[in-house]
Parts: structure tokens; C-alpha cells; sequence
């Protein structure tokens, strides 16, 4: 559904110039921020974090005026912005997830299993074109009320990305101990 969604109905639909103007921005709008929840929510449900991408298909010289076009502005300032809460959320999480501590050392394991692999995510969603287009085109706008809390965070993301890594190293040399004794019965006396 959700790639349908997005390569088909979409497009087609954000395509459509048969509206005035205001309802076609209006329609754009809550298009984009239901692409943006549908997105976040389907990749939620298999433990990934994916940043929503609004498709645009700016051409380079399009790229280079796009900072003066404020509508398309204003759609790359709500992405940013569903951005930084989603990071946010993610970097809180280990705060906040102190359960797989209570479950033993192999929840452990896998909890930070599962958060190398987010986190290694989101870094890398960060080199994507369209996402560092969209950082570009936000600082030639000088829009860095909504800008600058997702760059702070990017950088949240790197040290937890290597701290995430450097706890998996430790911890799987663990693993094969730990599943031991899960399966081992204690010897009678």
C-alpha cells in the first residue's frame, strides 16, 4: 500500500492542476503530511525510522531558485520538522527503554542490536540526494528556526550511531555465554 501510495496515487494526485490554486495548496499540504505519517507509521511497525521525502523532481536549475520559492519552502520546512520529531524519539528511546535491561543480558543484546541498525539508518538516509537537497535549499532560505534543531540532532545521531556500535561489539561477545546458561539446568547437589 504504502508504495503505491507513494510512486502512484501521489504523484498523480499532487500532479493534478485542474484545482485553484488554494485548494490545490491546501490539498498538497495535507497530502504530503499524510504521506509523511503513513511513511513514518509503516516503517515504525518493522522497527526502522524513515524520513519522508516530499517528491518534487527539481531539476538543477530549478534547485538553484528553489530557496525563493516560498511554498516549496514551506513543504521542506514540515518535512524537516516531521524529521526532528522522529529523530528526536528514536535518540530519547534509550532514555526512556529500560525494560530490555530487566529482561536479561540477551534482550540487552538485541535491544542494541535493533538500535545499531536504526540509528545506521537515519545516518544514512542523511547522505541521501533528496534529503541533502532539502538541507540546502532550507540554508539558502535562511531557515534555520526549523533547520538548525535537525542539524543538532544529526549530530545526536552520529555519536549515538557509534555508541549504539561500540555497545554491540562489547555485549555479542556476551552472546555465546549468556545462551549457554539461558539453556543450562543447574547440576543437582
Amino acid at each position: 500500500f504504502l508504495r503505491t501510495m507513494q510512486h502512484v496515487l501521489a504523484p498523480s494526485l499532487l500532479r493534478n492542476r485542474g484545482w485553484p490554486d488554494s485548494i490545490q495548496k491546501d490539498f498538497s499540504s495535507v497530502m504530503h503530511k499524510f504521506m509523511a505519517t503513513l511513511t513514518e507509521n509503516a516503517n515504525r511497525l518493522k522497527g526502522n525510522t524513515v524520513l519522508y521525502v516530499p517528491l518534487e523532481n527539481l531539476t538543477e536549475v530549478q534547485l538553484k531558485e528553489a530557496h525563493l520559492d516560498k511554498e516549496l519552502v514551506q513543504r521542506f520546512e514540515t518535512a524537516v520538522i516531521h524529521w526532528t520529531r522522529q529523530i528526536k524519539e528514536v535518540v530519547n528511546e534509550k532514555d526512556v527503554d529500560s525494560a530490555a535491561e530487566s529482561e536479561g543480558p540477551l534482550s540487552e543484546i538485541e535491544y542494541w542490536r535493533a538500535r545499531t541498525k536504526d540509528l545506521s539508518n537515519i545516518r544514512k538516509q542523511f547522505g541521501r540526494k533528496e534529503v541533502t537537497q532539502i538541507v540546502d535549499v532550507l540554508q539558502e532560505a535562511k531557515s534555520f528556526y526549523y533547520l538548525e534543531p535537525f542539524l543538532a540532532l544529526r549530530a545526536d545521531i552520529e555519536n549515538g550511531t557509534e555508541e549504539a556500535i561500540d555497545n554491540l561489539r562489547y555485549l555479542n561477545t556476551l552472546v555465546e555465554p549468556c545462551t549457554c546458561l539461558l539453556y543450562t539446568s543447574p547440576s543437582p547437589r
